[in-house]
Protein backbone atom coordinates (compact mmCIF):
# COMPACT_ATOMS: atom_id res chain seq x y z
CA UNK A 1 0.00 0.00 0.00
CA UNK A 2 2.90 2.50 0.42
CA UNK A 3 3.08 2.45 -3.38
CA UNK A 4 -0.36 4.01 -3.48
CA UNK A 5 0.60 6.89 -1.18
CA UNK A 6 4.11 7.56 -2.47
CA UNK A 7 4.62 11.27 -3.27
CA UNK A 8 0.97 11.99 -2.61
CA UNK A 9 -0.76 14.30 -0.18
CA UNK A 10 -1.95 12.15 2.74
CA UNK A 11 -4.93 14.40 3.35
CA UNK A 12 -6.01 14.01 -0.26
CA UNK A 13 -5.65 10.24 -0.03
CA UNK A 14 -7.62 10.03 3.21
CA UNK A 15 -10.38 12.10 1.62
CA UNK A 16 -11.25 8.95 -0.32
CA UNK A 17 -12.75 7.68 2.94
CA UNK A 18 -15.56 10.19 2.45
CA UNK A 19 -17.24 7.49 0.35
CA UNK A 20 -18.06 5.83 3.67
CA UNK A 21 -20.49 8.64 4.51
CA UNK A 22 -23.23 7.71 1.98
CA UNK A 23 -22.70 4.05 2.91
CA UNK A 24 -23.34 4.80 6.60
CA UNK A 25 -26.39 6.87 5.66
CA UNK A 26 -27.71 3.93 3.65
CA UNK A 27 -27.23 1.55 6.58
CA UNK A 28 -29.09 3.99 8.83
CA UNK A 29 -31.97 4.28 6.35
CA UNK A 30 -32.07 0.50 5.85
CA UNK A 31 -32.28 -0.06 9.61
CA UNK A 32 -35.00 2.58 9.92
CA UNK A 33 -37.13 0.91 7.24
CA UNK A 34 -36.51 -2.77 8.03
CA UNK A 35 -35.13 -2.98 11.55
CA UNK A 36 -31.94 -4.66 10.29
CA UNK A 37 -28.56 -3.20 9.35
CA UNK A 38 -27.43 -6.08 7.13
CA UNK A 39 -30.68 -7.73 6.05
CA UNK A 40 -32.95 -10.20 7.81
CA UNK A 41 -31.47 -13.08 9.84
CA UNK A 42 -31.86 -15.62 7.00
CA UNK A 43 -30.13 -13.28 4.53
CA UNK A 44 -27.31 -12.66 7.02
CA UNK A 45 -26.91 -16.38 7.70
CA UNK A 46 -26.77 -17.26 3.98
CA UNK A 47 -24.32 -14.50 3.03
CA UNK A 48 -22.10 -14.41 6.13
CA UNK A 49 -22.81 -16.89 8.89
CA UNK A 50 -22.69 -19.96 6.64
CA UNK A 51 -19.69 -18.83 4.60
CA UNK A 52 -16.95 -18.43 7.21
CA UNK A 53 -15.86 -22.08 7.26
CA UNK A 54 -12.14 -22.39 6.35
CA UNK A 55 -12.75 -25.25 3.90
CA UNK A 56 -15.60 -23.36 2.27
CA UNK A 57 -13.46 -20.20 1.93
CA UNK A 58 -10.63 -22.20 0.33
CA UNK A 59 -13.00 -23.87 -2.14
CA UNK A 60 -14.64 -20.53 -2.95
CA UNK A 61 -11.21 -19.04 -3.70
CA UNK A 62 -10.48 -21.88 -6.13
CA UNK A 63 -13.80 -21.22 -7.87
CA UNK A 64 -13.03 -17.48 -8.00
CA UNK A 65 -9.65 -18.27 -9.53
CA UNK A 66 -11.38 -20.39 -12.17
CA UNK A 67 -13.75 -17.51 -12.92
CA UNK A 68 -10.77 -15.20 -13.46
CA UNK A 69 -8.52 -17.51 -15.47
CA UNK A 70 -10.64 -20.19 -17.12
CA UNK A 71 -14.37 -19.54 -17.17
CA UNK A 72 -16.04 -19.18 -20.60
CA UNK A 73 -12.82 -20.20 -22.37
CA UNK A 74 -10.67 -17.56 -20.66
CA UNK A 75 -8.23 -20.43 -20.14
CA UNK A 76 -7.15 -19.78 -23.75
CA UNK A 77 -5.84 -16.36 -22.70
CA UNK A 78 -4.23 -17.90 -19.61
CA UNK A 79 -2.42 -20.56 -21.68
CA UNK A 80 -1.16 -17.99 -24.20
CA UNK A 81 0.07 -15.79 -21.35
CA UNK A 82 1.86 -18.67 -19.64
CA UNK A 83 3.59 -19.51 -22.92
CA UNK A 84 4.49 -15.86 -23.51
CA UNK A 85 6.16 -15.68 -20.10
CA UNK A 86 8.63 -18.32 -21.29
CA UNK A 87 9.70 -16.11 -24.19
CA UNK A 88 12.11 -13.14 -24.05
CA UNK A 89 10.84 -9.60 -24.44
CA UNK A 90 10.79 -8.31 -28.02
CA UNK A 91 12.55 -5.18 -29.21
CA UNK A 92 11.04 -2.19 -30.95
CA UNK A 93 12.56 -0.82 -34.18
CA UNK A 94 14.74 1.58 -32.21
CA UNK A 95 16.27 -1.32 -30.29
CA UNK A 96 14.47 -0.74 -26.99
CA UNK A 97 12.44 -3.46 -25.35
CA UNK A 98 8.70 -3.30 -25.76
CA UNK A 99 7.11 -1.56 -22.83
CA UNK A 100 5.11 -3.35 -20.19
CA UNK A 101 2.75 -2.17 -17.50
CA UNK A 102 4.99 -0.71 -14.78
CA UNK A 103 5.78 -3.18 -12.00
CA UNK A 104 4.39 -0.91 -9.23
CA UNK A 105 1.13 -0.65 -11.19
CA UNK A 106 1.01 -4.41 -11.66
CA UNK A 107 1.52 -4.83 -7.91
CA UNK A 108 -1.40 -2.53 -7.22
CA UNK A 109 -3.48 -4.56 -9.69
CA UNK A 110 -2.46 -7.72 -7.83
CA UNK A 111 -3.45 -6.28 -4.45
CA UNK A 112 -6.85 -5.18 -5.75
CA UNK A 113 -7.51 -8.55 -7.43
CA UNK A 114 -6.40 -10.55 -4.39
CA UNK A 115 -8.42 -8.41 -1.98
CA UNK A 116 -11.51 -8.75 -4.15
CA UNK A 117 -11.10 -12.54 -4.35
CA UNK A 118 -10.55 -12.96 -0.61
CA UNK A 119 -13.49 -10.77 0.43
CA UNK A 120 -15.92 -12.42 -2.00
CA UNK A 121 -14.71 -15.87 -0.95
CA UNK A 122 -15.63 -15.05 2.65
CA UNK A 123 -18.86 -13.17 2.00
CA UNK A 124 -21.85 -14.10 -0.12
CA UNK A 125 -23.60 -17.44 -0.37
CA UNK A 126 -23.72 -17.49 -4.19
CA UNK A 127 -20.34 -17.94 -5.89
CA UNK A 128 -21.17 -16.42 -9.28
CA UNK A 129 -18.75 -15.53 -12.06
CA UNK A 130 -20.21 -12.06 -12.57
CA UNK A 131 -18.96 -11.03 -9.13
CA UNK A 132 -15.45 -11.05 -10.61
CA UNK A 133 -16.29 -8.50 -13.31
CA UNK A 134 -14.84 -5.51 -11.37
CA UNK A 135 -11.34 -7.03 -11.44
CA UNK A 136 -11.46 -9.21 -14.56
CA UNK A 137 -10.42 -6.26 -16.81
CA UNK A 138 -7.23 -5.90 -14.73
CA UNK A 139 -6.35 -9.55 -15.40
CA UNK A 140 -7.04 -9.13 -19.12
CA UNK A 141 -4.93 -5.93 -19.28
CA UNK A 142 -1.91 -7.64 -17.74
CA UNK A 143 -2.28 -10.73 -19.95
CA UNK A 144 -2.67 -8.80 -23.21
CA UNK A 145 0.25 -6.54 -22.27
CA UNK A 146 2.37 -9.66 -21.72
CA UNK A 147 1.35 -11.09 -25.11
CA UNK A 148 2.25 -7.86 -26.89
CA UNK A 149 5.60 -7.61 -25.12
CA UNK A 150 6.76 -11.16 -25.82
CA UNK A 151 5.00 -12.65 -28.87
CA UNK A 152 5.40 -11.61 -32.52
CA UNK A 153 1.89 -12.73 -33.46
CA UNK A 154 0.20 -11.41 -30.34
CA UNK A 155 -2.65 -9.87 -32.35
CA UNK A 156 -3.66 -13.29 -33.67
CA UNK A 157 -3.55 -14.65 -30.13
CA UNK A 158 -5.98 -11.93 -29.04
CA UNK A 159 -8.23 -12.78 -32.00
CA UNK A 160 -8.18 -16.45 -30.96
CA UNK A 161 -9.06 -15.50 -27.38
CA UNK A 162 -12.00 -13.39 -28.56
CA UNK A 163 -13.20 -16.18 -30.86
CA UNK A 164 -13.00 -18.70 -28.01
CA UNK A 165 -15.03 -16.39 -25.78
CA UNK A 166 -17.73 -15.88 -28.42
CA UNK A 167 -17.84 -19.65 -28.96
CA UNK A 168 -18.48 -20.11 -25.23
CA UNK A 169 -21.32 -17.59 -25.38
CA UNK A 170 -23.22 -19.41 -28.13
CA UNK A 171 -22.32 -23.07 -27.40
CA UNK A 172 -23.12 -24.90 -24.14
CA UNK A 173 -19.75 -25.57 -22.46
CA UNK A 174 -18.81 -28.99 -21.03
CA UNK A 175 -18.87 -27.65 -17.44
CA UNK A 176 -21.46 -26.06 -15.19
CA UNK A 177 -22.26 -22.40 -15.68
CA UNK A 178 -24.98 -19.95 -14.73
CA UNK A 179 -27.19 -19.85 -17.87
CA UNK A 180 -27.57 -16.07 -17.57
CA UNK A 181 -23.84 -15.75 -18.35
CA UNK A 182 -24.36 -16.95 -21.93
CA UNK A 183 -27.03 -17.19 -24.62
CA UNK A 184 -28.44 -20.19 -22.75
CA UNK A 185 -30.45 -17.50 -21.00
CA UNK A 186 -32.30 -16.95 -24.28
CA UNK A 187 -33.46 -20.58 -24.09
CA UNK A 188 -34.54 -19.99 -20.50
CA UNK A 189 -36.61 -16.90 -21.41
CA UNK A 190 -38.29 -18.59 -24.39
CA UNK A 191 -39.20 -21.72 -22.40
CA UNK A 192 -40.58 -19.75 -19.46
CA UNK A 193 -42.46 -17.28 -21.65
CA UNK A 194 -44.18 -20.06 -23.61
CA UNK A 195 -45.02 -22.24 -20.59
CA UNK A 196 -46.26 -19.40 -18.40
CA UNK A 197 -48.34 -17.94 -21.22
CA UNK A 198 -49.98 -21.34 -21.68
CA UNK A 199 -50.71 -21.65 -17.97
CA UNK A 200 -52.16 -18.13 -17.84
CA UNK A 201 -54.31 -18.73 -20.91
CA UNK A 202 -55.62 -22.24 -20.20
CA UNK A 203 -55.72 -22.23 -16.40
CA UNK A 204 -56.06 -18.58 -15.28
CA UNK A 205 -57.57 -19.49 -11.88
CA UNK A 206 -55.17 -22.31 -11.02
CA UNK A 207 -52.97 -22.37 -7.96
CA UNK A 208 -49.50 -22.82 -9.41
CA UNK A 209 -46.64 -24.42 -7.52
CA UNK A 210 -43.22 -23.25 -8.69
CA UNK A 211 -39.91 -21.84 -7.51
CA UNK A 212 -38.06 -18.55 -7.89
CA UNK A 213 -37.60 -16.83 -10.34
CA UNK A 214 -40.75 -18.19 -12.00
CA UNK A 215 -42.69 -17.26 -8.87
CA UNK A 216 -41.85 -13.61 -9.56
CA UNK A 217 -42.46 -13.95 -13.29
CA UNK A 218 -46.01 -15.19 -12.69
CA UNK A 219 -46.94 -12.64 -10.02
CA UNK A 220 -45.35 -9.51 -11.51
CA UNK A 221 -46.83 -8.71 -14.93
CA UNK A 222 -44.35 -5.90 -15.59
CA UNK A 223 -41.70 -8.59 -16.19
CA UNK A 224 -43.55 -9.48 -19.39
CA UNK A 225 -44.31 -13.17 -18.82
CA UNK A 226 -48.00 -12.89 -17.85
CA UNK A 227 -50.65 -10.17 -18.22
CA UNK A 228 -52.32 -10.70 -14.85
CA UNK A 229 -50.85 -11.88 -11.53
CA UNK A 230 -51.45 -15.55 -10.83
CA UNK A 231 -51.99 -17.44 -7.60
CA UNK A 232 -48.54 -18.88 -6.92
CA UNK A 233 -47.28 -21.15 -4.17
CA UNK A 234 -43.50 -20.93 -3.94
CA UNK A 235 -41.13 -23.75 -3.06
CA UNK A 236 -37.41 -23.49 -2.39
CA UNK A 237 -36.31 -25.70 -5.31
CA UNK A 238 -37.15 -28.89 -7.19
CA UNK A 239 -34.87 -31.25 -5.32
CA UNK A 240 -36.00 -34.74 -4.36
CA UNK A 241 -36.34 -33.79 -0.68
CA UNK A 242 -38.39 -30.67 -1.47
CA UNK A 243 -40.69 -32.57 -3.81
CA UNK A 244 -41.28 -35.23 -1.14
CA UNK A 245 -42.28 -32.49 1.28
CA UNK A 246 -44.58 -30.92 -1.31
CA UNK A 247 -46.19 -34.28 -2.10
CA UNK A 248 -47.76 -34.27 1.36
CA UNK A 249 -49.69 -31.09 0.52
CA UNK A 250 -50.96 -31.77 -3.01
CA UNK A 251 -54.42 -30.44 -2.16
CA UNK A 252 -53.03 -26.89 -1.99
CA UNK A 253 -52.16 -26.51 -5.70
CA UNK A 254 -53.49 -27.50 -9.11
CA UNK A 255 -50.62 -26.92 -11.54
CA UNK A 256 -46.89 -27.43 -11.07
CA UNK A 257 -44.41 -25.49 -13.20
CA UNK A 258 -40.99 -27.15 -13.05
CA UNK A 259 -37.88 -25.89 -14.77
CA UNK A 260 -34.12 -26.13 -14.69
CA UNK A 261 -32.68 -24.48 -11.58
CA UNK A 262 -29.22 -26.10 -11.78
CA UNK A 263 -28.05 -26.37 -15.37
CA UNK A 264 -25.99 -29.40 -16.29
CA UNK A 265 -23.88 -29.64 -19.48
CA UNK A 266 -25.24 -32.02 -22.15
CA UNK A 267 -21.73 -33.44 -22.65
CA UNK A 268 -19.75 -32.98 -19.41
CA UNK A 269 -15.97 -32.85 -19.69
CA UNK A 270 -15.51 -34.97 -16.57
CA UNK A 271 -17.81 -37.48 -14.94
CA UNK A 272 -19.27 -36.43 -11.63
CA UNK A 273 -17.08 -37.06 -8.60
CA UNK A 274 -18.88 -38.15 -5.44
CA UNK A 275 -16.78 -36.00 -3.10
CA UNK A 276 -17.20 -33.00 -5.38
CA UNK A 277 -20.99 -33.37 -5.34
CA UNK A 278 -20.97 -33.66 -1.55
CA UNK A 279 -18.92 -30.46 -1.17
CA UNK A 280 -21.14 -28.60 -3.64
CA UNK A 281 -24.24 -29.61 -1.70
CA UNK A 282 -22.68 -28.81 1.66
CA UNK A 283 -21.23 -25.39 0.90
CA UNK A 284 -22.75 -24.03 -2.32
CA UNK A 285 -26.44 -24.92 -2.21
CA UNK A 286 -26.17 -27.45 -5.04
CA UNK A 287 -29.02 -29.85 -5.70
CA UNK A 288 -30.30 -31.99 -8.55
CA UNK A 289 -33.66 -31.14 -10.06
CA UNK A 290 -36.18 -33.97 -10.05
CA UNK A 291 -36.98 -35.26 -13.53
CA UNK A 292 -40.45 -34.23 -14.78
CA UNK A 293 -41.75 -37.80 -14.94
CA UNK A 294 -40.62 -38.54 -11.38
CA UNK A 295 -42.08 -35.25 -10.12
CA UNK A 296 -45.43 -36.08 -11.73
CA UNK A 297 -45.39 -39.53 -10.12
CA UNK A 298 -44.52 -38.12 -6.70
CA UNK A 299 -47.21 -35.43 -6.84
CA UNK A 300 -49.94 -37.55 -8.38
CA UNK A 301 -50.08 -35.54 -11.59
CA UNK A 302 -49.53 -35.81 -15.31
CA UNK A 303 -47.05 -34.03 -17.59
CA UNK A 304 -48.95 -31.73 -19.94
CA UNK A 305 -45.99 -30.01 -21.55
CA UNK A 306 -42.25 -30.64 -21.67
CA UNK A 307 -39.62 -28.88 -23.76
CA UNK A 308 -35.84 -29.05 -23.62
CA UNK A 309 -33.31 -26.69 -25.20
CA UNK A 310 -29.63 -27.52 -24.60
CA UNK A 311 -30.53 -29.09 -21.24
CA UNK A 312 -32.51 -26.00 -20.28
CA UNK A 313 -36.00 -27.43 -19.78
CA UNK A 314 -39.46 -26.48 -18.55
CA UNK A 315 -42.51 -28.62 -17.85
CA UNK A 316 -46.14 -28.20 -16.80
CA UNK A 317 -47.71 -30.84 -14.56
CA UNK A 318 -51.45 -31.02 -13.82
CA UNK A 319 -52.49 -32.55 -10.51
CA UNK A 320 -55.13 -35.21 -11.13
CA UNK A 321 -58.10 -34.33 -8.93
CA UNK A 322 -61.24 -34.63 -11.01
CA UNK A 323 -63.50 -33.35 -8.25
CA UNK A 324 -61.74 -29.96 -8.27
CA UNK A 325 -61.39 -29.60 -12.03
CA UNK A 326 -64.49 -27.59 -12.84
CA UNK A 327 -64.08 -25.23 -9.89
CA UNK A 328 -60.74 -24.08 -11.25
CA UNK A 329 -61.76 -23.80 -14.87
CA UNK A 330 -60.02 -26.99 -16.04
CA UNK A 331 -61.44 -29.30 -18.68
CA UNK A 332 -62.19 -32.52 -16.78
CA UNK A 333 -60.64 -34.63 -19.54
CA UNK A 334 -57.10 -33.61 -18.67
CA UNK A 335 -57.42 -35.24 -15.26
CA UNK A 336 -58.51 -38.64 -16.49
Amino acid sequence: MPLCFQKRDWLRSLSLLLCAVPLLLWFAYHHHRTGFFLGNPEYLRYNLGATLTPLRVALAMLIRLWHLLGYLNLFVLTVFTAYAMSQPALRERDGSYRQRIAIPVQMVFGVVIAAHMVVLSMLGGAVLARYMLPVLPLVILVCVSTLRRRLHHWVWCVVAVCAAFVFALVTPPPYRIAPEDTLLYRDYVILHAQAEAEIAQRYPHARVLTAWPASDEMTRPFLGYVKQPMDVIRVENFSDAEMERVARATGEFDIVFLFTTKWEPPRPLLQRLAFGEALQKRFFDYHEDVAPERAASMLGGRVLRYENRNNEWATIIAIEREEDARSFGFPVSIFK
